[in-house]
């Protein structure tokens, strides 16, 4: 019961990451473009047979499955060893959560479909260093799961600082 709350966490999130996909199936057709604040905000349907960016996509068979399915998947057993180790603080154990939800989600659309579906996209089509490429809400707790742990760590780096001069 100690995990209960981070393995909800996971699980509601990658259902949830399902859905907003099979939304996206639903009620985007390949390519179309719907766009908010100005097209600052769109809703593209993409399918995406590679990484972020569509790294990998034209990589030789063997090359793109270890690459995008056995790495992802182990990298993803270490993570999910990590959240329950006894080495990790509060903030990490959330992190990894969030990393979890996000690697099963993307990897859930890789081994059925053979590509992620996404859709989301954010910048201004002027400028290209302004811009998102298109990503899912797995893409996104990734990130923010990557985002907690640099937290955690300088967080972490500044109280060692703080304690070794005291």
């Amino acid at each position: 019961m100690k995990y209960f709350k981070y393995i909800s966490l996971s699980t509601v999130l990658i259902i949830l990451d399902q859905y907003s996909k099979q939304l996206a199936i639903e009620h985007l057709a390949q390519g179309q473009m719907y766009g908010y604040v100005n097209n600052f905000f769109r809703l593209i349907f993409a399918r995406n047979p590679g990484a972020w960016g569509s790294l990998g996509s034209d990589w030789p068979s063997p090359l793109k499955e270890i690459s995008l399915i056995l790495i992802p998947t182990l990298v993803l057993g270490y993570i999910f060893y990590s959240l329950f180790s006894n080495k990790t603080n509060k903030l990490e154990k959330w992190s990894y959560s969030l990393i979890l939800a996000g690697g099963i989600g993307n990897l859930i659309d890789r081994v059925k479909d053979g590509s992620v579906i996404d859709m989301f996209w954010f910048g201004f089509e002027k400028y290209k260093y302004l811009q998102t490429n298109i990503f899912n809400l797995a893409d996104v707790y990734v990130m923010i799961g990557v985002g907690f742990l640099l937290l955690n760590y300088f967080v972490e780096k500044k109280s060692e600082k703080s304690q070794s001069k005291a």
